[in-house]
């Protein structure tokens, strides 16, 4: 059984045109499905509760990132596989595991693909496949998030731009603090620090390679810090993490580990998924092999 879960607000509507344009492919495929829909935030954890999925049933997500982590949440513990048709705006969780944009081509790797047990992360209170996210980066998820220019971008499918964007608009008011973090029981303290990544996967934020070591396979997380550099220099470097260059460059530092505790002078904002959570201190935990994926 394929169960399709469709958030039609994704994308600005594209999630709903998506399904529109598969209905026909999926039939053809003559595998038994059934198709549930999001009305609100939260409704999938609804909707799944009341399923009885079988191990070898494939939940395909239609949606961004923000519906990847939803569904997560909902079905981490259903021990589904996962696809993704890619319908948000910045679909990192899809970019990382190289799923096409193009509809027809993703449902081909969903049609066709293998299944691989991936990597996931935990808050205590949130599961997360991509990456967590406090200081610079969370505050840029929450003015993207509450943008009026997102729906804007994603009309014109160049959602990832939002991001940038807000980017800029954050810079003008962001202060840097001091933040302690504690990997796997060693302490590393860090002043003026701009943001610490903690990631699983490579991107986020549409399309921002901020941790390009990281795979989601390797049983560790990969943490980026960008710190000790004043805002000119912080500004400089941020161009850099689009690409990925921004490693081995002073003011970034690098490390590994399978549980990271941020504590921090002042609360900073959180995401995870590009979705905010409490602000910090918080801990994250990895858990290997912890989902299945079919890429």
């Amino acid at each position: 059984m394929i169960y399709f879960l469709v958030n039609p607000n994704a994308g600005n509507g594209r999630g709903e045109r998506i399904w529109q344009d598969m209905k026909q492919a999926v039939i053809e495929e003559e595998v038994p499905y059934k198709v549930l829909w999001s009305e609100y935030p939260g409704h999938f954890k609804q909707l799944v509760s009341s399923l009885s999925f079988k191990e070898q049933d494939i939940v395909v997500i239609i949606g961004g990132d923000g519906t990847v982590h939803e569904v997560l949440n909902a079905t981490i513990d259903k021990k589904v596989v996962l696809g993704i048709l890619p319908a948000g705006s910045g679909n990192d969780f899809a970019r990382a595991l190289n799923i096409p944009k193009d509809t027809k081509k993703a449902w081909q790797t969903i049609v066709r693909g293998r299944v691989e047990e991936l990597d996931v992360g935990y808050t205590g209170s949130r599961w997360f496949v991509t990456a967590g996210g406090a200081g610079f980066d969370g505050e840029v998820a929450r003015v993207t998030n509450a943008a009026f220019y997102k729906k804007w971008f994603n009309q014109l499918n160049m959602g990832s731009l939002s991001y940038l964007v807000s980017v800029i608009r954050v810079l003008f008011s962001y202060q840097s603090t001091t933040v302690t973090l504690m990997i796997d029981g060693e302490s590393f303290t860090y002043d003026r620090v701009w943001l610490v990544a903690t990631a699983n996967l490579p991107y986020y934020g549409g399309g921002i390679h901020i941790c390009p070591g990281a795979n989601g396979r390797e049983g560790q997380f990969q943490v980026c810090i960008l710190h000790g550099v004043h805002k000119l220099s912080a500004i400089c470097i941020l161009p850099r993490v689009l690409k990925g260059s921004h490693i081995g460059k002073k003011g970034v530092t690098i490390h590994k580990g399978t549980q990271v505790t941020l504590q921090s002078d002042r609360p900073l904002t959180v995401q995870c998924d590009g979705e905010i959570i409490e602000p910090t201190p918080v801990t994250y935990t990895l858990y290997p092999k912890a989902i299945r994926v079919i890429k």
